[in-house]
C-alpha cells in the first residue's frame, strides 16, 4: 500500500496507518516496521500506533476512503483477514471502503456498491483515483457503505451467535 500511494503522487491527499505494534515483540516485526518507514520516507505517510479505539473511531469519522490489504501477496489463508471489524468500523464511521479481494473483504464489501474490492494494486490505484475524481460516485458509494454496516453490528452478530448455540444444543 505504501508503494501504491507513493506511485500516485497525490499532493493533497495523506496515507495514515494505523495498527498495533509492540516493539519487544520480535526482531523480525521491529526490522520490518523500520523498512515500512522507509518506504515511506519523502511521502505524506504516517503511522499511528497502538491508538486508543475511540480514537481510531474518530480518525475513521474524518477520513474519505479506508484501504485494506491483509493478505495480499500471502498464499496461506490463515493470514486473511477472517472478519474485518475494521472495514466494517471505517465503513460505519463513512469511509469508501477499498479492500483487497480475499477472506471476508469481499462478504462485507461489495464491489459498487458499498466500495470496491482490488486483486491488485494496479487495480487499487486506479478505484481510489476513480473516487478521488468522481465525487457523486464517492457519495454513493459512502451511503452504501453506511447503511451495510448496519448488517455486521454487535447485534446482528449476537443474534447469529444465538442461533448457532441453539442449532447446536437443541
Amino acid at each position: 500500500m505504501i508503494d501504491a500511494f507513493k506511485k500516485m503522487k497525490l499532493s493533497n491527499w495523506e496515507f495514515h496507518l494505523i495498527g498495533s505494534f509492540q516493539e519487544n515483540n520480535s526482531a523480525y516485526d521491529a526490522k520490518y516496521f523500520e523498512k515500512l518507514k522507509q518506504m515511506a520516507s519523502g511521502a505524506k505517510i504516517y503511522f499511528h500506533t497502538n491508538m486508543p479505539h475511540n480514537k481510531v473511531l474518530e480518525f475513521l469519522g474524518r477520513s474519505r476512503i479506508y484501504w485494506h490489504a491483509r493478505g495480499y501477496g500471502e498464499t496461506n489463508p490463515t493470514e486473511f483477514e477472517n472478519f474485518g471489524i475494521t472495514t466494517v468500523e471505517a465503513m460505519a464511521a463513512g469511509c469508501v471502503p477499498i479492500v483487497i479481494n480475499l477472506g471476508a473483504q469481499p462478504e462485507i464489501v461489495k464491489h459498487g456498491i458499498n466500495g470496491f474490492v482490488w486483486n491488485g494494486t494496479d487495480e487499487l490505484i486506479a478505484l481510489t483515483n476513480h473516487l478521488i475524481a468522481d465525487r457523486k460516485s464517492c457519495l454513493r458509494l459512502q451511503k452504501g457503505a453506511i447503511s451495510s454496516a448496519k448488517n455486521h453490528g454487535a447485534k446482528k452478530f449476537a443474534d447469529a451467535i444465538n442461533v448457532l448455540i441453539a442449532v447446536l444444543f437443541n
